[in-house]
């Protein structure tokens, strides 16, 4: 029933203002009039939905009672005489029109709490494989209760494993004490352990790579390629901001992949020798980037993963040079070096990029794969796609 339904059936009852804007409203008042109204609203949805099931059905209802003569009919009728009126009084008892209690109602919030609050969603890191997984699918033991912990000891040691218990375990997620030392573990590598199998993603089994060193992991993407031996990948960055008129600032990263043919002799032919680092052409054949905006777009305001640092690349070949038997017979070229930036945009970088002021088309392209969200509120921020291009030679997808 419409709110002027169910305030007509209540007449000669008057509801408030609120009552008359409100549904949740008129229906808490309803349930403190009398038994009689109440009653008297209850035939009249009755009637509502007699009338409506007719109509969706095609048939012409029959001429139905008033609502006072039908409420003296389901007060006064034996039960089983007439079928009909005795299921109308069946659904009219029902509790149709009033509101659920308050405590269902709490609970239903405390219900909806509980399942998205931050403990249902807490995560936690496997101690075997360091993946991190909800909270609910792993179990907290000491590692010495560890079920068939020999499958966890490493085949083959190496200087920078951190073993405990003889065991190859992720070390930051243990907590305790030295002593006793314990942590989370998952319910599939727990499960593999109990039937005398090693789990597939246990650090143990070849999964372990160790930390990235310092002098690697600091290097933007620039750097990367001026040292990388290969080449699996170019990249298109586009950069534009997030409202008109923004300055060209760049605050995040989204994107996709996609395969095309590379003319990988022509690769080849710059970083063919163990003379390095590469040369600093080899940026524009793998690095691009398009600015959506303005064109007067100063270097200082471009993004800082594009910077080059010319001590970062020194110190990441000698560290190569000594700990990475690929890079064991490379020679480091000084006057390679002194072409590259002490720290700035590279040359090469600034003078491939692109300008444009086709939005819409940006929009589009990414409309597909990036989640739309409204973190970004100051119009200082910009937005940037990487589109990562194989170099594999496979074909165009």
């Amino acid at each position: 029933m419409s709110k002027e339904e169910i305030c007509n059936a209540a007449y000669p009852v008057k509801f408030g203002r609120v009552d008359h804007r409100s549904r949740l409203h008129l229906l808490e008042s309803v349930s403190l009039l009398p038994a009689n109204v109440q009653q008297r609203i209850r035939v009249a949805a009755v009637e509502s939905r007699d009338k409506a099931h007719d109509s969706l059905n095609g048939h012409n209802s029959k001429r139905r009672k008033t609502s006072h003569s039908l409420g003296h009919e389901v007060s006064d009728a034996v039960d089983g005489e007439y079928p009909q009126l005795d299921a109308r009084r069946d659904f009219a008892d029902s509790e149709f029109l009033k509101p659920q209690a308050q405590e269902i109602v709490e609970k239903c919030i405390s219900n909806f709490i509980d399942r998205t609050g931050n403990n249902a969603l807490a995560t936690a890191i496997c101690i075997a494989c360091a993946r991190e997984l909800a909270l609910c699918d792993t179990q907290v033991m000491d590692v010495a209760e560890v079920p068939n912990s020999s499958w966890l000891i490493p085949q083959e040691s190496h200087p920078k494993h951190h073993l405990t218990n003889g065991m190859l375990l992720h070390q930051s997620a243990l907590t305790g004490t030295p002593a006793r030392p314990r942590g989370h573990i998952c319910d599939e590598c727990l499960t593999n352990l109990r039937k005398n199998r090693l789990p597939r993603l246990a650090l143990a089994n070849n999964m372990w790579i160790g930390d990235i060193p310092f002098e690697l992991a600091v290097l933007t993407l620039p750097e990367r390629v001026l040292i990388a031996r290969n080449f699996p990948a170019a990249h298109i960055v586009k950069l534009f901001p997030l409202k008109k008129g923004a300055p060209s600032t760049n605050c995040a990263l989204r994107g996709n992949v996609s395969t095309y043919r590379l003319d990988m002799d022509e690769i080849a032919d710059m970083v063919q020798g163990n003379i390095m680092p590469n040369p600093s052409q080899i940026l524009a054949s793998t690095i691009g980037v398009t600015i959506i905006g303005p064109k007067n777009v100063r270097e200082r305001s471009m993004p800082g993963f594009l910077w080059v640092r010319r001590s970062r690349i020194r110190n990441a070949l000698c560290w190569l040079q000594s700990n990475n038997p690929l890079y064991v017979d490379i020679i480091i070229s000084e006057e390679r070096l002194d072409a590259i930036a002490s720290n700035g945009i590279p040359v090469e970088i600034l003078n491939a990029t692109r300008y444009s002021d086709n939005v819409e088309e940006v929009e589009r392209e990414r409309a597909g794969y990036v989640p739309e969200d409204d973190e970004y509120d100051d119009e200082s921020h910009v937005s940037s796609g990487m589109e990562h291009i194989s170099g594999a030679g496979g074909e165009s997808t």
